[in-house]
Order: C-alpha cells, then structure tokens, then sequence
C-alpha cells in the first residue's frame, strides 16, 4: 500500500513492503529530483553485488548470509544507480563478550564498476534477552537540500535486556560518505496513544552528533534542516515498546 504525504520542506512517499524474507518494514523515500525507490528482492541484486554475501567470497569477510538480509532497496540519484542492502544476525547462543545481535546496512552503487560506499556495522554483547533490529523504517532516503544526492537514515534499536526497558536507540544517515548521527535511548510509548509515557525515565532522549554535522561542508541553512530531518526521524520511530495503561 502507498500513501503520499507533504510537509512544508520534503514530500515524502511512504511504501509498506512485505518481503519474503520472514520480515515486514516500512521505508519512506522522498518524491525531490525524482528520487524513485524500488523494493527488490535477493534474485534482483546484480551478481557484482550478491558476491559480497556469498559464503565462499573474500569480499563477505563478516560472513554474511542473504538468509539475514531483510530489506532491499535501490535508487538512482547524481551518484548513479545505487542499492542498499539491511540486515540483521542474533546469536542466542553468544558468550557476553561476544556479538548476540548484529546490525549491518550496506550501500553500494555499480555505475562503471560496483563498490560499497558505506557500511553500517553495530553489535550487542548480551546472554539475557537481545535486541538488535531495525525500527519501522529500515531507511529513510530524501534529498533534503535538492543537490540530486540522496541522503539515507538508518534507524535501529540495540540492547540487552533482563527486564521490560527501553534500548539504545540510533539513526546513522549518509550523504554520499558524509556521516551524521543522532543518537540516544528509545520510548516506551503508550499503546492508545502511540506517544512516549512522561516523565523522561521512560526514556527517549537523544543527541545530535554536532562534531560530525560540523566537519560537513553544509551551509548553515542546510545544517538546520538537516538537524530538523533526524529529529523527525527519530520522532517517527523512537517508540521500541508499546504498553497499554489504563485509565
């Protein structure tokens, strides 16, 4: 199902895509310079960049398996034609000091010859309860700043729980190599009102990466929407448990 919405700065186009992969995400992509996204499945990567999680290849060096990839999507911008592929690995069986859950997106683009432009790699350690998966919204693309590049957010949740709690909660976002991060503690949210259950203990606090916004070569105008877009990002998705509370 597709709805289109517009705000005052992005008009964004929100997909549900179910994927036979044993998942269901949700992406929003922005409708700027005709950025148009398309969900694929694994028989529909190019073979230069199936490589890269074959077993047998040199180039899977976390050996990766296409059974833990749960979303894929493709576009072309000024870069090119770009694809980026999500995916997610628990180890129940993993010792504290070893990697229970793992989050992992890659961005490659295959213009001339196929590369990977950035990878997102973040791990728990954890013998209780694990949690290590993205949020609604496997990625965010837009084109905030109308330059023909895509920028592309990824939000997850990370954590190791004994109890009922919040987790880490991160949104890494790239423009070309250029990182940018915010990042913090996820909600637990009310079920019927699908807000965040006040006071702040209940987490859902975060902070912009200022440093890495700083180092970009983005004007002061761009910097704020920029700011303003993960924060609506992270508004969208920060709820990581739902409880009913009655009246």
């Amino acid at each position: 199902m597709m709805n289109q919405r517009t705000s005052k700065a992005i008009k964004v186009l929100s997909v549900t895509l179910m994927l036979a992969l044993n998942s269901s995400y949700s992406y929003s992509a922005s409708n700027i310079n005709t950025i148009s996204i398309n969900h694929l499945a694994w028989s529909q990567l190019p073979a230069t960049v199936q490589k890269y999680y074959q077993t047998s290849s040199t180039l899977n060096k976390l050996k990766l398996n296409n059974k833990d990839i749960v979303a894929i999507s493709s576009w072309v911008d000024a870069t090119g034609t770009n694809y980026l592929v999500q995916l997610q690995r628990l180890d129940y069986a993993a010792t504290f000091d070893s990697p229970a859950g793992e989050v992992i997106s890659h961005l490659y683009n295959v213009d001339q010859a196929t590369r990977r432009v950035w990878q997102i790699y973040d791990y728990v350690p954890c013998d209780l309860d694990v949690i290590a998966r993205y949020t609604k919204e496997t990625a965010v693309v837009t084109d905030i700043n109308n330059n023909g590049v895509a920028e592309v957010s990824v939000p997850y949740y990370i954590g190791c729980r004994g109890d009922v709690s919040y987790d880490e909660m991160k949104i890494i976002m790239y423009e070309g190599k250029q990182k940018f991060a915010i990042r913090g503690n996820s909600a637990i949210c009310d079920s019927k009102t699908g807000l965040p259950v006040k006071p702040n203990n209940y987490g859902g606090e975060y902070t912009i990466d200022e440093k890495l916004l700083q180092q970009s070569e983005l004007s002061e105008h761009n910097k704020v929407m920029f700011r303003r877009h993960l924060k609506s990002v992270w508004r969208d998705n920060q709820c990581s448990i739902y409880f009913k509370y009655d009246d």
